[in-house]
């Protein structure tokens, strides 16, 4: 098995789980923080300009978080954990860490 860092089925792990973190946090904040804001009282109509712009950074930062995980083989994503997973002596398991 090739141990090189670039092919260390621990790198790539930790990298899917900062990974699988950051778009849980951009989910988080994009339904429960920003439909908060809109169920108070004329917030959206006060503050419509920088909200705009506020939810479509949120929704960027989810956007790149996911193509992160879903990254060529050659990247430390969720597709190079899963072959690098398979390669790997049944014991012991690597778990993901989902959040």
């Amino acid at each position: 098995m090739n141990t090189s860092l670039e092919d260390s089925i621990e790198v790539t792990k930790a990298c899917v789980e900062r990974d699988i973190y950051d778009a849980n946090i951009f989910h988080t904040l994009m339904f429960l923080w920003i439909n908060g804001l809109i169920a108070i009282q004329g917030f959206e109509r006060n503050f419509k300009g920088m909200f705009h712009y506020i939810r479509d950074a949120l929704e960027t930062k989810s956007i790149f978080a996911l193509a992160k995980l879903f990254a060529s083989s050659k990247e430390a994503g969720l597709l190079k954990f899963i072959q690098q997973a398979e390669k790997y002596p049944a014991s012991p398991l690597i778990q993901l860490d989902l959040g």
